[in-house]
């Protein structure tokens, strides 16, 4: 097979199985709520793959991909905005902002727009251990001036959805007084991550929806774990992450750098909600129609046991 044809399939056997790409693709409820049918994720689809290519990014088209998509999935009922922390050239910026305008919400874009802040030594060295690599970081990396970034979103996304909140973190977040859906966070250092977590996360609003960028180092996910952080922190159980150390999939054997956490409610009690329906128990006891023969049994002194 030559190099061509087999390119070819493998890009080809790509696409098809990218769960990204097949949920974005194929789940009508993907934007259903917001009147975005095939036609327009098509379309959007494209733009999101130009976007990675014709800017700088340090996302691929696929991770851009599942962001759009799951802001496109989150219901209209949920209130609050968009934010992303970690913007670069403004590849991400733009495809987000794109589904932001689809879903009548705002983009709020924070950077220090001077590239990374000074680097302690904690975050010199990240470990990588499913991509098997180290990654580095030095001050003044990943710099996308205010300006330029600007103008890539107004010729590749939706500007007119976007405000730009220019500076490091600490100095920024306390300032922000929305609620917010959906955060975005590709901030590197542990620093930036404790920073964006403190001010950013009692504004996410209840099953709002927080992706990192980093989910493949170990160390930095681990503060989604870290039960006595968020004990004092917020005073309530950590969330976890979801595609810690490998990332979610975006294609056939390979993860990604996305991982996400959902922020439940802190009442854990039995409720109507419909996300609280199903809970993990006793098999017998869940089995519908066989747990009222049960009781029957045990009501008629069988000890429980209801012979066949």
């Amino acid at each position: 097979m030559g190099l061509g044809l087999y390119g070819l399939v493998m890009r080809t056997t790509g696409v098809v199985a990218l769960p990204g790409y097949t949920h974005f693709y194929l789940n009508d409820g993907v934007g259903k709520e917001y009147g975005v049918g095939l036609r327009q994720k098509l379309a959007l689809m494209r733009k999101v793959k130009r976007n990675a290519t014709a800017i700088v990014s340090a996302t691929d088209w696929l991770e851009q991909l599942v962001l759009v998509s799951r802001i496109l999935a989150l219901p209209r009922s949920l209130k609050g905005d968009v934010v992303e922390c970690g913007c670069f050239k403004g590849a991400s910026t733009a495809s987000l902002s794109l589904a932001c305008e689809m879903t009548g919400r705002r983009l709020i874009v924070c950077d220090s727009f001077e590239g990374l802040p000074e680097v302690a030594p904690e975050d010199e060295v990240h470990v990588s251990l499913e991509a098997r690599r180290y990654e580095t970081y030095k001050k003044g990396e990943y710099r996308g001036d205010l300006e330029e970034v600007r103008e890539n979103v107004r010729k590749y996304g939706a500007i007119s959805c976007c405000e730009f909140v220019k500076g490091y973190f600490q100095d920024t977040l306390p300032g922000l007084t929305g609620r917010y859906a959906f955060i975005f966070l590709d901030v590197d250092l542990h620093e930036s991550l404790r920073t964006c977590l403190v001010h950013l996360w009692p504004r996410l609003e209840t099953y709002g929806v927080l992706f990192t960028h980093e989910a493949q180092q170990l160390d930095y996910v681990a503060r989604f774990f870290d039960r006595a952080w968020w004990q004092e922190t917020f005073g309530e159980e950590p969330p976890g992450l979801i595609g810690a150390g490998s990332g979610i999939p975006t294609g056939i054997g390979r993860g990604s750098g996305l991982g996400y956490t959902v922020k439940l409610p802190r009442d854990r009690s039995v409720t109507e909600d419909s996300y609280f329906k199903h809970f993990c128990g006793d098999p017998v006891a869940m089995q519908g129609p066989s747990r009222s023969r049960v009781e029957e049994g045990a009501a008629a002194g069988q000890g429980g046991l209801v012979a066949e």
